[in-house]
């Protein structure tokens, strides 16, 4: 049961739009970066998929997802970087 309300709030969480984070952007690493927004999108169907095989703790999961989000978008071109 646990799982499942996880898994609902993670998929709520990706389907709603990102708070925008005043100290950080997205950065292009690679002029063969695909599309910010296809980027994001793709990496969180990954992230939900990688999360749903998780260990069924909620904060490893949350983590894990997390994590896999960050990788995936690497990838693809991109990373997270703080404004000076």
């Amino acid at each position: 049961m646990i799982r499942l309300l996880v898994l609902v709030l993670i998929v709520a969480g990706a389907c709603s739009k990102p708070a925008p984070r005043p100290d950080a952007y997205w950065r292009r690493t690679s002029e063969h970066a695909e599309p910010l927004e296809q980027a994001r999108s793709a990496c969180r169907t990954y992230a939900m998929e990688r999360s749903s095989h998780g260990s069924g703790r909620e904060g490893m999961d949350a983590k894990a997802a997390a994590g896999a989000f960050a990788e995936c978008m690497e990838e693809r071109g991109w990373v997270l970087v703080d404004r000076p």
